[in-house]
């Protein structure tokens, strides 16, 4: 994944323009993603409030091993019955946050890793918000299916300039662009005063060139730090043997990144450097932390394994069983009719 691309390059304005219709787009979204959160905790607490409150952690949580607390196992069962594809991130807020934190609870609709040490919707990337619209359904399917859309775009830019280059045209561009405004312009945020100026800067992104500013660029390094997470973690979770053969790469393919970002800075003065130098810092210590927790990644699918595993298993032996019966059975109607 090396990457030699100038920054002033025709490809590296392109990639800096697609990156700041996703960070227009991103800040447009967080009000609406933040209200509809609070309106969704608010359901949980609704519908668990026949049971006495409860604060503790109650350590690890999957979809089916009992809770030793009525109250979080009702909120636990609801956010299970809410979630759009059952697959809810139990490992991104503990139950002693339930109760009284809308974010925690909005983190169970996102991915499963990049998010457990995030605190804010302010630190949530624009996949992020597009998980918890895609998986809560408290928006239109329209949005949903229109946001998974503009997450394509995302993932093709989530790489170093020089290997996404083909994303690099200018109709590339104008695509990803229009993709982040078909999201905007759907009905669910009408009205709303932040959506109206982002699909003005979105069509205004189109003519003009995109300057590489420190609030851009540190927000392009976070991001790209969370999917390397992802994929370290989901590479943990697969493949346990294999998985550390690939953690270099994207590691490195970070650092590469910081590199290309602050030399794009080297005009702007010390202070906008420093902020980029930290916030690349902070990324590398979260590539880091995922890289040395391999084991409690792969320990954690297993046990969400077990039950079903354990589920096929009975089947499978409930089958034999069966088909032994059916065999005896007919054996013995063909010696009856033999005889």
């Amino acid at each position: 994944m090396a990457a030699n691309i100038a920054f002033d390059s025709s490809e590296f304005q392109k990639w800096i323009k697609q990156w700041k219709a996703v960070f227009i787009t991103r800040i447009a979204l967080l009000p609406s993603v933040t209200l509809e959160a609070k309106h969704l905790h608010k359901y949980f607490l609704q519908k668990a409030s026949n049971e006495q409150t409860c604060s503790s952690d109650h350590g690890h949580i999957s979809d089916r091993i009992p809770i030793l607390c009525r109250y979080n196992e009702k909120l636990r069962n609801e956010i299970n019955a809410i979630h759009k594809r059952k697959k809810p991130s139990w490992r991104n807020a503990s139950t002693d946050t339930w109760r009284d934190s809308p974010f925690a609870v909005a983190k169970l609709f996102m991915q499963p890793s990049g998010y457990v040490d995030t605190f804010s919707f302010d630190g949530i990337d624009f996949n992020g918000l597009r998980a918890f619209i895609y998986n809560c359904g408290r928006f239109t399917l329209i949005v949903e299916n229109l946001s998974d859309e503009a997450r394509k775009y995302v993932n093709k830019i989530r790489h170093m300039p020089a290997v996404c280059l083909s994303a690099l045209t200018d109709q590339a561009t104008v695509e990803c662009i229009d993709s982040m405004d078909a999201v905007l312009n759907d009905p669910s945020f009408d009205g709303d005063p932040e959506v109206l100026e982002a699909r003005k800067q979105l069509d205004e992104l189109k003519t003009v060139i995109a300057e590489p500013n420190a609030d851009i660029l540190k927000y392009i390094i976070e991001d790209i730090a969370i999917r390397g997470v992802q994929e370290i973690t989901e590479l943990a979770s697969a493949e346990e043997d294999e998985w550390s053969e690939n953690r270099s790469e994207i590691k490195g393919a970070i650092e590469k990144l910081g590199g290309i970002l602050m030399s794009s800075l080297e005009e702007q003065g010390g202070s906008a450097i420093y902020d980029i130098k930290a916030t690349f810092e902070n990324a590398l210590a979260q590539l880091d932390s995922s890289i040395d927790n391999p084991k409690k990644i792969i320990i954690e699918t297993t046990e969400e394994g077990i039950p079903k595993l354990t589920a096929t298993g009975q089947s499978e032996r409930l089958e034999i069983e069966e088909a032994t019966l059916r065999g005896y059975r007919e054996l013995e109607e063909t010696r009856t009719t033999g005889s």
